[in-house]
């Protein structure tokens, strides 16, 4: 069947022939003139002037004189109208939602020719109405009557109020609105639209360079077209062209034709014949698919065999997408023999990284802060996202890594400029933007440093991330071409409004105008497979359509437009509403079904965001017409989860060896800790990764002091508080005389923070910071503790504080005697009465109560008393030392530090009183028993490491995602 645009091409052209190049031909979008252009051009043997082609916003431009003026500029002039109107202090960020429901409110007015003054009057008394609305119909009027008539019942509401507090200064901020933009020279498009049928009513309309118009492919008129169309009818200047089929426009209740029926009585074409029965002779055949996901929708061409191989023709296949979010997933989802793909929509600018990017730079000045010292900061966690992030420059990616290390490291909560601003890149990333302008500056020298390195020669790749279609490619630098343009034109916008923006109203009115920008692909808009959305079809017909997206909600969209006036005043003055837009998506649907030979529309059976798993209307309406073959299915997504295999890990001789390397007496300097044997117990692969294969954990940004430093500097204050003391009897005036003094507890928290052991650098401050100054202020609270009770078991001698202890102990084995070196580093040692006490702290709720000694090696026993076996290690490693006399391992619970609940570690086999463990020295035959068997476990060649049998060991554990835990 032929196109309908390629039958008007032909019709005019055997009619007018040469003198088309005297015309103009009227499209409602720039697309159908594309198409057309080329269909005439396929006609023409000689050569000829082309008619112009223009939009009917091109012609009313053209027309009126009037340039539209665009979206932030309309919504900064209302901004200030507003506030001179109604005295409000509204922040712009805040009203401009409301500037955009009130411009779209006053282009509506002004498109339908509603007179202003009667649409925005407040009617006071009911018996005013008729004398105010004599030119409306009784039922207008009625419906008047029974909106304003509900505001008269008692006292108004709250939100009654509210809206007759703005609807009342709607009518003087529309005047002073068009008041400030006519001055300036400025309009909206409904402005200009109104000032062209103002022009057609005093007969003062302007020629122009078209002899005659030629009106194509519309389909829902407003009053102000209807006015010039009339015009230029009754002077015999113009001519219709309407796309439409009777199946809908003779069946007066179908919503299609709503539109369209009043067209063709009121703008008759005699001498052109269209094509208007195809659907009733040969209809489509409709294929209907179910895909129980959003993005798989995508996935249907290949997963269900539907070829939309265009080739070159762009009248073979097209893709309709009414969920444009679907777009990136469609493309990824071509098959290889689609060819050439055409994508009408452009990509949008918020979907790549770099608009990422820029949102980051902007929130984290937004975050940033200057101290009373004139100390700049920024938050530790975003400024580690922007230099990890992809866009952050490749020349500067050296000392960004150097710096998220050192944030890492240090726990950084808040990054001094001194300290980030090294380089170029950093000199401008880490600086300080004041207001709404100076953050435009600021992103701007930045994206302009990014386009300049990137430019041809300086070796940044263009990795886009697009898929590699062959006509679908952006380079990377059209990107920041595209935003840097889009900011220079945000920065001259609100410099010419002269309304003072705050930086964080800016970066909202950054990211609205951001997400709205579209890069145009490459490629030839005439060839090969044409993806597109919903309105670029209008005009246009292919053979194959692919429809996705065709749920309710989505296609059509049940959600009005928000407006300021309300429906019944809407249906009063005729004004759109609701019926009217879903009588436009019918139309586009129905449509697209005149000449197409298979149409497949696709939906998701899942609820999800937009989508409620609900088949649109239109599907229903074919299934239920008698006249469509329709096909029905489901698609389902094969998707078997891969075999779970045990992982393990057999000890090559490779293995054996870095096992020796690890704790081989005589090997090295190092040995098996206590926690290095915790780890096996819990999780031997665990112990693999961390040990053998040396891969390290993940560093965090914990955003503050987690429960792993706060334990270490626990551990470092408590050394610092006993230090000056060790290797001396502590008496009770030892321990007053350090609680006496002031700040004691404090300054040793502060050289905790300054020099937490091994190879920490240090954490932020508690003066600096203020989750530190928390963190700080529970540690010296802990810290007084610590004295209080070790005050009643004065006088003690400290007999270690921090000291490494080894011990060496021999396995027999396949191949003769093998020395295994243990070895750990005991908080504390001290000795009163005779006792020798081994303490280690505790800042968790681990509990000392254990059942016997073999429950303290059980392997993955998530109840296991790891702290029991840990203090117990210690004690064993003393003794082994040569530490004599009577051995208490005693594990210090913070926790109980402000109790009167002694802390003991005791045995507990049955339901009997726990045993307390007073004297180590009872319990080292069975301790070393157990200590061998584990030993000669992990040095057996023949005992692989195994992932956990018991999941709940994995759920914190770094390396989970390597067992596909």
């Amino acid at each position: 069947m032929q196109p309908f645009l390629k039958s008007v091409a032909e019709y005019l052209y055997g009619k007018y022939g040469e003198e088309l190049g005297d015309c103009a031909m009227i499209f409602p979008g720039r697309r159908a003139g594309l198409f057309f252009r080329n269909y005439l051009g396929g006609l023409v043997k000689r050569p000829l002037w082309m008619p112009g082609v223009m939009t009917i916003s091109d012609l009313m431009g053209e027309l009126s004189g009037m340039q539209a003026a665009d979206s932030i500029t309309l919504n900064l002039k209302l901004y200030n109208v507003f506030r001179s109107v109604t005295g409000s202090t509204e922040e712009f960020d805040r009203f401009y939602n409301w500037g955009e429901v009130m411009i779209r409110d006053f282009d509506e007015a002004d498109k339908y020719l509603v007179d202003a003054d009667k649409l925005f009057m407040n009617i006071s008394a009911l018996k005013d109405i008729e004398n105010h609305f004599d030119f409306m119909s009784p039922e207008q009027v009625e419906l008047v009557r029974q909106f304003w008539g509900s505001f008269n019942q008692g006292s108004p509401s709250g939100h009654q109020k509210e809206f007759l507090w703005i609807w009342e200064a709607l009518y003087n901020i529309y005047m002073k609105y068009r008041e400030l933009l006519s001055g300036e020279g400025m309009a909206y498009e409904g402005m200009i639209f109104r000032h062209v049928a103002g022009l057609v009513e005093d007969d003062k309309l302007p020629g122009t360079g078209a002899v005659k118009y030629f009106v194509a492919g519309f389909n829902a008129l407003n009053e102000c077209e209807k006015r010039l169309f009339d015009h230029l009818k009754k002077e015999g200047r113009v001519e219709f062209f309407w796309d439409y089929d009777e199946y809908y426009t003779n069946d007066g209740l179908h919503q299609a034709g709503l539109f369209m029926r009043e067209n063709i009585r009121r703008y008759p074409h005699d001498g052109y014949e269209g094509d208007t029965g195809n659907l009733s002779v040969t209809p489509p055949d409709i294929d209907i698919v179910a895909v129980p996901s959003n993005t798989g929708q995508a996935k249907i061409m290949e997963e269900a065999g539907l070829d939309p191989g265009a080739g070159d023709d762009p009248l073979k296949s097209a893709i309709i997408l009414p969920d444009e979010s679907l777009l990136m997933p469609v493309l990824s989802s071509l098959p290889d023999e689609a060819g050439s793909v055409n994508i009408t929509m452009g990509y949008p600018l918020k979907e790549t990284s770099l608009f990422g990017f820029a949102m980051l730079l902007a929130d984290m000045q937004l975050a940033s802060h200057t101290g009373s010292k004139g100390k700049l900061t920024f938050p530790g966690r975003e400024v580690i996202s922007l230099l990890r992030h992809p866009e952050y420059p490749a020349e500067a990616r050296e000392e960004a890594m150097q710096l998220v290390s050192a944030i890492r490291k240090n726990n950084m909560l808040r990054v001094e400029s001194r300290i980030a601003g090294r380089g170029e890149m950093g000199r401008l990333v880490f600086r300080k933007a004041d207001g709404g302008m100076e953050l435009l500056h600021y992103l701007l020298e930045i994206l302009e440093y990014m386009e300049r390195l990137r430019s041809p020669g300086n070796g940044e790749g263009d990795d886009d991330g697009l898929p590699e279609k062959s006509d679908v490619v952006i380079p990377g630098r059209e990107f920041l071409s595209s935003m840097c343009t889009a900011l220079r034109r945000l920065r001259d916008t609100v410099a010419g409004a002269g309304t003072a923006i705050g930086s964080a109203t800016m970066v909202k009115l950054l990211k609205r105008v951001l997400s709205s920008v579209r890069i145009p692909f490459h490629g030839e808009p005439l060839g090969g497979l044409q993806v597109m959305g919903v309105l670029e079809t209008r005009g246009l017909d292919f053979e194959n359509v692919l429809w996705l997206s065709m749920n309710e909600g989505v296609f059509p969209s049940v959600m009005p437009a928000p407006s300021f006036i309300p429906y019944t005043l809407r249906a009063a003055y005729r004004l759109p509403r609701h019926e009217q837009h879903e009588a436009v998506y019918s139309y586009y649907f129905y449509r697209l079904l005149h000449r197409a030979n298979k149409v497949t529309l696709v939906y998701n059976t899942r609820s999800d965001g937009l989508y409620t798993g609900e088949v649109s209307r239109y599907i229903h309406q074919l299934q239920y017409s008698g006249l469509f073959k329709v096909r029905q299915r489901n698609l389902v997504f094969s998707l078997s989860p891969p075999d779970q295999r045990p992982v393990l890990i057999e000890k090559s001789p490779d293995i054996m060896e870095r096992l020796r390397e690890i704790a081989g007496a005589g090997r090295s300097q190092g040995y098996l800790s206590a926690n290095a044997l915790n780890s096996y117990m819990d999780c031997s692969m665990r112990f693999y990764f961390r040990y053998i294969a040396r891969l390290q954990e993940p560093e965090k940004m914990t955003g503050g002091i987690d429960m792993a430093a706060f334990g270490s500097l626990l551990h470092r204050a408590a050394f610092f508080l006993y230090e000056p003391l060790a290797g001396k009897m502590v008496t009770v005036d030892d321990i007053d005389r350090m609680t006496g003094k002031s700040g004691i507890t404090e300054n040793c928290v502060e050289r905790a923070f300054l020099d937490p052991g091994g190879d920490e650098p240090g954490y932020p401050l508690p003066e600096t910071d203020g989750l530190a100054r928390i963190a700080g202020g529970v540690l010296a609270s802990y810290l007084r503790q610590i004295l209080e009770r070790d005050r009643r078991e004065a006088p003690f001698e400290i007999v270690a504080l921090e000291q490494r202890y080894r011990n060496n102990i021999s396995l027999s084995g396949g191949q003769g005697e093998t020395e295994i070196a243990t070895g750990g580093i005991i908080d504390r040692i001290d000795r009163s009465q005779g006792v020798t006490r081994v303490a280690d702290y505790k800042t968790g709720g681990d509990d000392a109560i254990y059942r016997t000694m073999e429950s303290l090696f059980e392997r993955e026993d998530p109840k296991r008393k790891k702290a029991v076996f840990q203090t117990f290690f210690y004690s064993w490693l003393y003794i082994r030392q040569g530490g004599g006399g009577p051995v208490r391992p005693l594990i210090y619970q913070v926790k109980k530090l402000f109790s009167d609940e002694e802390m003991v570690i005791g045995e507990k086999p049955d339901r009997s009183p726990p045993r307390p463990v007073n004297d180590f020295r009872e319990y080292m035959g069975p301790f070393e028993e157990n200590m061998t068997l584990l030993l000669e476990e992990i040095f057996d060649e023949g005992t692989p490491f195994r992932q956990a049998g018991e999941r709940s060991i994995c759920r914190y554990c770094p390396y989970r995602v390597l067992c596909h835990r």
